[in-house]
């Protein structure tokens, strides 16, 4: 193995290094020393960022430089921050672009196949998810066939709520929400909010302390659940586990990913009770009420619709 230098032309820039082996090309005498080594069965390459290293003491004192302060793992290209070495090789793929679908028209490369559909979809006009009655387009199979159903009123009723007129696309999911509404309610001695079971009685009751017993260990916050502050701990560590399939953002909570993926298929679940107009979340619900009914959601609590009911 030797090195080699590039003559220079007009396009090119001197003291280029090229590697005889694979004629890659280098302006650091550091990188391209690193480089060949790489060609050697023996060296030592960190999993990372794929530099070689003389000897594997080497290569963990650089492996060190991918941590921060807290023991997390950072990408060394922009500011992701991982708990896990297998979340940072996940998140360098992006960096790195390796493709695990390519569209079969262009072969452009994705990481998911629903990001192939939209590229399809807005590059080449191809629609294969398609509402034949509107011609809605959809990004995936099970989102066009719920829409269907409500182009047909004797699909749709059977599913639908009567309780809060939420639409369901199986049976199945129809009759778990359905029980919430027949469950026999507890009232809370506060507020006198009606909830489904003890369990929802006993995290009911939080809502109504002061009291925040849970800290954070990093920023000293109080939470007055577990479960909240393991949803808070993800700020600190740049965990966001719950990723979109079509676009690959991610989130820190399950509720977060499921309203962003509403806004590629254009669904919108929660239709106002006093008007056909639907919306993708239940906050825009009750927005709708207060600027175009003069309505606040409390009122229709105590009219005693019971479309806003979180225990569902």
């Amino acid at each position: 193995m030797q090195m080699q230098e590039d003559e220079e032309d007009e396009d090119e820039k001197p003291n280029i290094l090229s590697c005889v082996e694979c004629n890659a090309k280098f302006l650091q005498v550091s990188e391209f020393v690193s480089h060949l080594r790489s060609h050697d069965a023996t060296a030592h390459v960190c999993d990372l960022c794929h530099m070689a290293f003389a000897s594997s003491d080497d290569r963990d004192q650089h492996f060190l430089s991918h941590l921060t302060h807290d023991g997390l793992y950072q990408c060394d290209e922009c500011e992701y921050v991982g708990k896990r070495l297998s979340l940072l090789k996940t998140h360098k793929q992006v960096h790195e672009k390796v493709y695990g679908v390519y569209c079969d028209t262009c072969g452009k490369g994705f990481f998911h196949e629903n990001e192939v559909t939209l590229h399809k979809i807005k590059d080449h006009d191809c629609f294969p998810y398609q509402c034949e009655v509107c011609h809605k387009i959809f990004t995936n199979k099970s989102s066009m066939w719920s829409h269907k159903k409500r182009h047909n009123p004797e699909d749709q009723i059977p599913w639908q709520c009567e309780h809060c007129l939420k639409v369901y696309s199986s049976k199945r999911s129809y009759r778990r929400h359905v029980q919430v509404h027949l469950a026999k309610k507890i009232d809370c001695e506060i507020c006198q909010k009606k909830l489904s079971s003890k369990q929802h009685l006993r995290l009911h009751m939080l809502t109504h302390s002061t009291e925040k017993p849970i800290q954070c260990t990093v920023c000293g916050k109080g939470f007055k659940r577990k479960d909240y502050l393991n949803e808070h701990m993800r700020i600190h560590t740049g965990d966001r586990p719950f990723k979109c399939e079509l676009c690959g953002k991610g989130f820190t909570q399950k509720q977060a990913l499921n309203t962003h993926t509403l806004s590629h298929t254009k669904e919108k679940p929660f239709q106002c009770v006093l008007c056909p107009d639907r919306f993708i979340t239940k906050t825009l619900v009750r927005y709708h009420l207060k600027s175009h009914h003069g309505v606040d959601a409390g009122q229709l609590k105590q009219a005693q619709f019971s479309f806003f009911d979180d225990n569902d």
